[in-house]
């Protein structure tokens, strides 16, 4: 039986420490694939992170090793991740599809990654960002080399006040820096 992730649940490696934590505004879990042993790492990220969780099937690229980290937080209207992956697809395929419509702000940090949605492919390097829809299916893909990302996920009401056609910019390349995009509403009133 696999070790269970939920409010009390514990890695391996520290048995005193919550993997989630929990106030009346804030849900948040920690999690690596280090605190398991290997026949185990890919079983639990997929069932207990990626399906249940942040509804995404992770798969590793080719036959070796794989690694996942992530630092989660769920505010009202606002979920926060932090991210450092190697060898792993990411795929939200129509099953794990629940009826969520949020938007997805993927920006790498670090290495590289390629994401996939509305049948287009944006390769992503250090500093750009991509926007993805949670209510379609699609995929992102981070090669054997280790890539850092942050995901911010948003209600769509939310970001259409700020960005004045949210749907035309899904699964594009945002650029290293917003102020060249002219994408952005001002916030100064012009």
């Amino acid at each position: 039986m696999l070790p269970q992730i939920g409010r009390m649940a514990t890695s391996r490696s520290d048995e005193d420490q919550p993997m989630m934590t929990q106030s009346p505004d804030i849900i948040g879990f920690r999690f690596s694939t280090a605190d398991f042993g290997q026949r185990d790492r890919l079983p639990i990220f997929r069932e207990q992170i990626g399906r249940m969780i942040v509804k995404l099937d992770p798969e590793p690229l080719s036959v070796g090793a794989f690694h996942a980290e992530a630092n989660v937080r769920e505010l009202p209207g606002l979920g926060i991740g932090s991210w450092a992956c190697s060898n792993l697809k990411f795929a939200r395929p129509r099953e794990l599809l629940d009826g969520n419509d949020d938007l997805v702000l993927t920006i790498i940090t670090s290495g590289n990654t390629r994401a996939s949605q509305r049948g287009r492919d944006v390769e992503l390097g250090p500093g750009q960002a991509v926007l993805q829809s949670s209510a379609e299916a699609g995929n992102m893909v981070v090669p054997v080399s280790p890539s850092r990302f942050v995901g911010l996920r948003l209600p769509r009401k939310a970001l259409a006040l700020l960005v004045r056609d949210p749907e035309d910019m899904l699964n594009r390349s945002l650029p290293a820096n917003p102020r060249r995009c002219v994408c952005w509403r001002s916030t100064s009133g012009s």
